[in-house]
């Protein structure tokens, strides 16, 4: 069996440590950041739902149902109107889409 020189063991018992720590903090890195990244994105889309729900029911009174398979609440005409839905989007990289029933 050859014989390590102690200039080599030293060098693996600096170096093997280094390379598995800059692994586990590289693997927490990506872990953290995808999680950041899912809150965030999750929030928006919070943040976007609430202001279309607001808008809507701040807009008219009503109730929401389907008439002719055109979408109303009370009078106003929803699927017609998507000048406040691009409102409330312009600026960002979101769509809204409405769904019913």
């Amino acid at each position: 069996m050859k014989k390590i020189s102690l200039r080599t063991r030293l060098l693996m018992m600096s170096v093997v440590p280094i390379v598995l720590i800059a692994g586990f903090i590289t693997l927490f890195a990506i872990k953290k950041t995808k999680e950041g990244l899912k809150m965030e994105m999750t929030e928006g889309l919070k943040g976007i739902a609430t202001s279309v729900s607001a808008a809507y029911q701040g807009f008219t009174e009503g109730d929401y149902e389907l008439r002719d398979n055109i979408l109303m609440k009370g009078d106003f005409n929803v699927t017609e109107s998507n000048e406040m839905l691009d409102a409330i989007v312009e600026g960002t990289d979101y769509d809204v889409t409405i769904f019913y029933g």
